[in-house]
């Protein structure tokens, strides 16, 4: 975790003149891990012997995740005399002094993969209350080792991709240098003008990574810091769809069922691989449906641009880091509904409020986002079925009866009511449905058959937005 006191960081990329104005944020890991030796070598040298600092480093040369808080980018030009200046002609030169503007308050966390041991998990502790800067000498900041720590809604996240992933429209990346594994110390500890004098642009043994660049879930103006106090659980993970052309939401039940068979094969071994199965310690069904819904969020086009996992009890952290390594691409079965694969990627995590904040209300009025599938069989008086399965459902989720139950015309897509694998639904077809509550209510709001694979999900009806809070 990186506070940079005076609200300023300057840095320029490897590979970049001055005058191009360039800053890089997030740093560069080739530039976090040349500053923990720095810092060990200059403050700490009594203190942690060669092999502890090494391997540290070593296990720290994995490209690591960023989240980043907002910031403008800005800089400030300097002119000065050129060196005509002895001969009396009027002329100087200009440099640039570029640098990212961040609240004083603002923390940049930088989150590594990895296992570290009980003395270099103390070597890097010390290491980071002891660095003084990061980037230029003139970007002092403090910096601490927090597991705890959660980003706000207000961070952006900056992963790697893969090699020769295609990256969509709409999703920004950066180049990032980074060390080849294993790490070469004797090019980490070169100085740029011995690079420069061997003319490279780089040094040997390091690679640029392209890192992809999430948008944050909420406006920074509309975000606030953490209080003090425990951070908030991870009930929810939201993640973005890389394909050009997003699946459509009408597969909702397809994508959501392989997102569910990716999270449970990468936490083969994981203690919460139950939990993401919908099972308890003991391997019983957990009750209350406070296993993970997982979700397809539509968007305007039809189109099941994001994904999203809600776990109402919460999940640990490393379980989220665990399924940002490997849950990347979705595999579908042959002639099965729904894309052949789909890629996707983890774009933010922490509390449902900040990650599912257009489900999450409070509202009056709720509205199908997918189609309610009632369960049991179907009744000759439709609406009265409907809002007897609505009732019935919200009852089994402690939810507030609703004042009235409409049906919605239903559109000319047709749903997966099913999936793969599984015998169609044939107790009653799917329902778009409008409920509205004597008083506002929290969400999210999902209901019916196939509810925890994105069936049933409501949002907050848009046309009753003005007497919605």
């Amino acid at each position: 975790m990186v506070r940079f006191i005076l609200g300023r960081y300057h840095a320029t990329p490897w590979g970049s003149h001055v005058n191009e104005g360039a800053v890089e944020l997030p740093p560069s890991p080739w530039r976090l891990l040349r500053a923990l030796y720095a810092t060990w070598k200059t403050r700490l040298p009594d203190q942690f012997d060669e092999n502890t600092v090494h391997s540290l480093l070593a296990a720290l040369a994995t490209p690591p995740i960023y989240f980043v808080p907002p910031h403008q980018l800005s800089h400030t030009r300097h002119y000065y005399p050129d060196t005509k200046h002895r001969t009396g002609a009027v002329s100087t030169d200009r440099t640039l002094d570029a640098f990212a503007v961040l609240d004083r308050d603002a923390e940049l966390a930088i989150r590594w993969n990895t296992s570290l041991t009980e003395e270099q998990h103390k070597a890097l502790t010390r290491l980071a209350e002891a660095l003084p800067y990061l980037g230029r000498a003139d970007s002092l900041c403090e910096a601490r080792v927090d597991p705890g720590w959660q980003p706000t809604s207000a961070h952006s996240i900056c992963s790697p991709g893969d090699i020769g992933e295609a990256i969509p429209d709409g999703i920004d990346t950066v180049s990032l240098l980074c060390p080849d594994v294993p790490l070469d110390f004797e090019q980490l500890l070169a100085r740029p003008v011995d690079i420069r004098a061997g003319k490279l642009l780089y040094p040997k043994s390091t690679k640029l990574v392209a890192y992809l660049q999430s948008q944050p879930t909420a406006s920074a103006s509309s975000a606030t810091a953490p209080a003090s106090g425990p951070a908030e659980p991870v009930t929810t993970l939201r993640f973005a769809v890389l394909d050009p052309l997003p699946p459509a939401i009408t597969d909702a039940v397809v994508l959501t069922s392989r997102l569910r068979a990716a999270a449970i094969k990468a936490l083969d071994a994981h203690p919460q691989l139950r939990l993401f199965a919908g099972k308890d310690d003991s391997g019983n069904h957990l009750e209350g449906h406070q296993h993970p819904h997982y979700l397809a969020l539509p968007d305007e086009n039809g189109r099941a641009a994001e994904l999203a996992i809600w776990i109402p009890q919460g999940c640990a952290e490393d379980a989220v880091a665990l399924l940002h390594k490997e849950v990347r691409r979705l595999y579908g079965h042959p002639n099965a509904p729904g894309p052949d694969t789909t890629r996707i990627n983890l774009t933010g995590y922490g509390a449902v409020n900040n990650l599912l904040s257009d489900y999450t209300g409070p509202s009056r009025t709720w509205i199908s986002a997918t189609p309610f599938l009632p369960t049991g069989h179907r009744k000759r008086d439709w609406q009265w079925f409907v809002r007897h399965r609505i009732i019935r459902e919200l009852a089994y989720r402690e939810l507030t009866e609703p004042s009235t139950v409409d049906l919605l015309p239903d559109p000319p897509q047709r749903f997966t009511t099913h999936r793969p694998g599984q015998r169609r639904h044939q107790a009653a077809p799917p329902a778009w449905v409008r409920v509205t509550f004597p008083e506002p209510i929290h969400g999210p709001v999902v209901l019916g058959h196939l509810s925890h694979f994105g069936l049933g999900l409501f949002q907050p009806d848009p046309a009753q937005s003005h007497n919605c809070r």
